[in-house]
């Protein structure tokens, strides 16, 4: 009778292992490597590996590591003890992928007390050590991660989170994403979620998030929609990075870029005037030498000539930066509605004035256009420089035509000439200041005219393009937009 109820305990014992749904594994003591002689069903489900491929084994071969890895220099020495051990491995299944194994050695003690074999129970434990992970990954991660439910409410944030936005981990997870969104970009995140949920992906964008105290930072935003295996969403993702330090230090590059930029452009313009002012000067300062050292009242007078033309360049010049200055700084203008043709017709009899053997001069002035807005003295100057630029360039056998006409939204002049024209390669430069098509500058002129009608044709609004063939004649041509009716 005691002989049955040893069995029928034995084989109950045997029942509950076989079937537990943990893994168990039994190794024997007695021999050095502690071989595997025994493995219920779950090892094998848990492993991969069935108990023919697993008996007589040392339980390392599932570690996939030599005997110098620190999980055997852990246990080895517990087990020569004969002790207890609990230790969290990273174990191979049979078709190689990786599982985190929960592994309590028990020893197990015949009647003497000596340690015959160990009871192995494997727990898989990979959910919870890849909780361990992401959640270390989660709050110790440099960039701010919250998650919204389907609902746009905060379900989960991380301390970078709470440092960005000046809230605490326990007020953002009782937010929606409105408390952190600026008013005039909530529309644009709930279409991206709409799109997110449509199946679409959002590349990551820069954007800008709301602190507690109302100032606002600029981020860069990673969203995404999570979904579970069935693919249905579960919720969204979003991961901000802190760009506030990128933007600064872009704003600083550019801030240099464009203060080197004006120091060259300045430095240019200087040494560009102080070449123009040489000239006159040079030839003012060798008139005063000769005037003084001769007695020769003839070549005094010319010499006086001279100089007088000379003085006349220069307070041009003067003029003519002093205009450069007053458009470029963008000085108070007085606007005011100008009839255009009565405009550029009064400054075609100025500069003809000033050209009494020709060009000729024909004009095709449209009645009744509709009045433009400006500054009568800057407009009468753009028309004035691109008059003169023709005449000056045309020869006296040729013409110059002045053609207006336009509609109720723009007025368009073209000023045409038949002189020299302008080399394609020129064409580019032509409105640069200071520039002239020769290295030495014998052209007539600054190199100021044409800069200074651009500059106060874009003030109004308008445009200035040229067309040019060498040798046949130029076509400025001038878009001004007209008053608006209301």
């Amino acid at each position: 009778m005691a002989n049955s109820e040893l069995f029928d305990k034995a084989w109950v014992q045997q029942q509950i292992i076989d079937n537990s749904p943990s893994g168990m594994m039994f190794l024997d003591a007695l021999q050095p490597e502690f071989p595997i002689i025994y493995v219920n069903q779950a090892f094998e489900r848990i492993t991969g590996y069935p108990a023919a491929e697993i008996i007589g084994r040392n339980p390392g071969f599932l570690w996939g590591f030599d005997s110098q890895h620190a999980a055997f220099e852990e246990v080895w020495p517990v087990l020569h003890r004969g002790e207890t051990v609990t230790v969290v491995v990273q174990n191979h299944r049979k078709d190689g992928s990786l599982f985190w194994n929960e592994l309590h050695l028990t020893p197990i003690h015949d009647q003497r007390g000596t340690v015959i074999q160990y009871l192995g129970t494997h727990t898989d434990v990979t959910l919870r050590e890849e909780e361990v992970e992401y959640r270390a990954l989660f709050e110790q991660s440099n960039d701010a991660v919250v998650i919204f439910d389907l609902h746009d409410r905060v379900k989960r944030a991380n301390r970078r989170a709470a440092e960005m936005t000046g809230y605490s981990v326990e007020e953002l997870e009782d937010m929606t994403f409105y408390t952190v969104t600026p008013v005039e970009l909530q529309q644009s995140v709930l279409a991206l979620a709409q799109n997110l949920k449509a199946g679409g992906h959002i590349a990551p964008f820069e954007s800008r998030t709301r602190r507690k105290d109302g100032s606002l930072v600029d981020v860069e935003v990673n969203f995404e929609l999570v979904r579970d295996d069935e693919g249905n969403p579960r919720h969204f993702q979003c991961i901000v990075r802190d760009i506030t330090e990128r933007k600064r230090a872009l704003e600083t590059e550019f801030e240099l870029r464009l203060e080197k930029e004006r120091t060259r452009l300045l430095t240019r313009f200087v040494q560009d005037a102080a070449h123009e002012f040489s000239t006159p000067l040079s030839t003012l300062h060798t008139g005063i030498y000769l005037i003084s050292r001769s007695e020769d009242a003839e070549r005094r007078a010319l010499k006086a000539k001279q100089m007088e033309r000379e003085l006349d360049r220069i307070n041009r010049l003067i003029e003519s930066l002093l205009l450069l200055m007053k458009v470029e700084s963008a000085e108070a203008a007085n606007f005011l509605p100008l009839q255009l043709g009565e405009l550029v017709q009064g400054q075609c009899q100025v500069v003809a004035t000033n050209y009494p053997l020709g060009p000729s001069l024909r004009t095709q002035i449209s009645p009744h256009l509709p009045s433009v807005l400006g500054d009568p003295y800057l407009v009468e100057r753009a028309f004035y420089q691109l008059l003169d630029n023709a005449y000056r360039f045309t020869p006296e056998a040729g013409s110059v035509t002045v053609t207006m006409y336009g509609g109720d939204d723009q007025i368009c002049v073209e000023i045409s000439d038949t002189g020299t024209g302008i080399e394609a390669a020129d064409l580019p430069h032509i409105f640069e200041t200071f520039w002239r098509q020769d290295a030495v500058h014998t052209t007539p002129g600054f190199g100021l005219g044409l800069p200074i009608a651009r500059r106060i044709v874009e003030q109004l609004g308008g445009t200035i393009t040229v067309e040019s063939i060498l040798a046949q004649g130029s076509c400025f041509r001038v878009t001004l937009p007209t008053m608006s009716e209301a």
